[in-house]
């Protein structure tokens, strides 16, 4: 138990830290790539609004229908001597000589005819890309609702409406989207270490934080073992002293009474010492194969005159030959503590089943230690509330008080029963629909 309680602590620790961890990860990542953006449309929006000179030399005016802009040349290059595409009049400049590679723009009609390109000569991309671009655009954007957005997850784009004509200017965006993804996986990776080094710092204080916890269970135990055996000896004295006086005087009313509280007290006792010891034992009780129908059948076998005594039937359904790993006289505890339980808490005249069965599995194959064997211990009655089934396997928990103590139980079989699953590596579970009926399945 303070394994896993040590263990959920580390769970919930590093839950949180990677929660925050991934939540300040995505923040970084969802700013720097929003923030590159919009440097981004920034540039486009400063290159497609600087004014463009017409013929005549004055600045501010667009150009008339079939002027349209090409591509400048770079700052600080004279043109080439002869007619060049790049020295045509109205040439916009980019604003700097790294925008030159990476800022280029198409010319459309209303229509959306191809009209003119206009790019850097140097740059790494030819026309026929940068006109497949403008087509991915449009399939993208057909009607140039959107003035802005992206194109294969590298390259800006940006639509100005010119009256007569669209230009649509592109950036590539790939120096922005190789630094965030650079930066991204440079947090990824500090962050990993550092949820590394808090784990085993986290590991180390969680010991630390549950050594009191750990004392104070360990002391529970000790107690529980030590007053368990110091309540034996008296009870058996007072239990044998009460018999002898029970048959030197007869019967007697108030000799009942003890003999009935005493018989209610070994029995707490007993069951009390099984805890301790379940408790106490640090490594398992011996395994073996063992025939687990076999040691299944001893124990219900032993319930027939109680069935036949309280007149309440009684069907056992047992498969032969099963086999299985495990300890036969832990199995047949816990059947006998799941049948006590079923007769205890059945109605009168009720049913009470016991079936042992494999998986999915015919008889021929019962031996594979593989195989999931299931025990099922069902009875008719007044059942288990849904709120009630999620605490009946703790220690000293009972539903109904007032008829656990007319039966005689103290709320510890169902946690020894508990116990002794967990030891076999076994599945323990209840179900009930809260009125008729209860049945506790064991999955070995």
């Amino acid at each position: 138990m303070i394994k896993k309680l040590r263990y959920k602590f580390l769970a919930v620790t590093m839950l949180c830290i990677g929660m925050l961890f991934a939540a300040i990860l995505l923040s970084i990542n969802l700013y720097m790539t929003l923030s590159s953006q919009k440097q981004g449309y920034d540039m486009l929006e400063r290159i497609a609004d600087t004014p463009i000179p017409d013929r005549t030399g004055v600045s501010g005016s667009q150009p008339s229908n079939g002027d349209v802009p090409d591509a400048g040349r770079l700052p600080g290059h004279d043109a080439p001597d002869g007619p060049d595409h790049t020295s045509k009049p109205g040439r916009q400049q980019p604003a700097n000589y790294l925008d030159a590679f990476r800022v280029f723009h198409i010319s459309y009609d209303k229509e959306g005819n191809y009209l003119d390109v206009s790019y850097n000569m140097q740059s790494e991309l030819t026309e026929e890309d940068i006109l497949q671009l403008g087509e991915k655009m449009w399939q993208k954007n057909p009607d140039a609702s959107k003035e802005r957005g992206t194109i294969q997850s590298g390259y800006l784009y940006l639509i100005r409406d010119r009256d007569t004509f669209w230009q649509v200017y592109f950036l590539d965006y790939s120096m922005e989207r190789s630094m965030t993804s650079r930066l991204f996986y440079l947090c990824l990776f500090v962050g990993l270490v550092g949820m590394l080094i808090l784990f085993a710092a986290a590991f180390g204080l969680s010991g630390w934080m549950i050594k009191p916890v750990q004392n104070a269970f360990e002391k529970q135990k000790q107690f529980i073992a030590d007053a368990s055996h110091e309540l034996k000896t008296p009870l058996t004295i007072i239990n044998a002293n009460a018999e002898v006086l029970s048959g030197s005087i007869g019967e007697n009313r108030w000799l009942s009474h003890i003999l009935e509280q005493t018989r209610r007290m070994n029995a707490l006792v007993r069951d009390l010492l099984d805890l301790a010891k379940l408790d106490a034992s640090e490594k398992k009780p011996e395994f073996s194969e063992i025939n687990l129908s076999r040691a299944v059948s001893a124990a219900a076998l032993s319930f027939e005159s109680l069935a036949f005594e309280t007149q309440k039937n009684y069907q056992m359904q047992i498969e032969e030959n099963l086999f299985g790993c495990g300890n036969e006289q832990a199995i047949r505890q816990l059947v006998t503590i799941l049948l006590d339980n079923a007769f205890k808490y059945s109605d009168h005249n009720g049913v009470v089943t016991i079936r042992l069965h494999a998986k999915g599995k015919n008889s021929e194959r019962a031996r594979s230690e593989t195989q999931k064997k299931i025990l099922t211990v069902r009875n008719t009655g007044s059942g288990i509330a849904p709120e009630d089934q999620k605490h009946i396997f703790e220690r000293f928990y009972r539903s109904d008080d007032s008829r656990s103590r007319q039966s005689g139980g103290y709320g510890l079989g169902l946690s020894i029963a508990a116990s002794i699953a967990r030891t076999h590596k076994a599945r323990i579970s209840v179900q009930s629909d809260g009125h008729s009926y209860t049945q506790i399945t064991v999955i070995f």
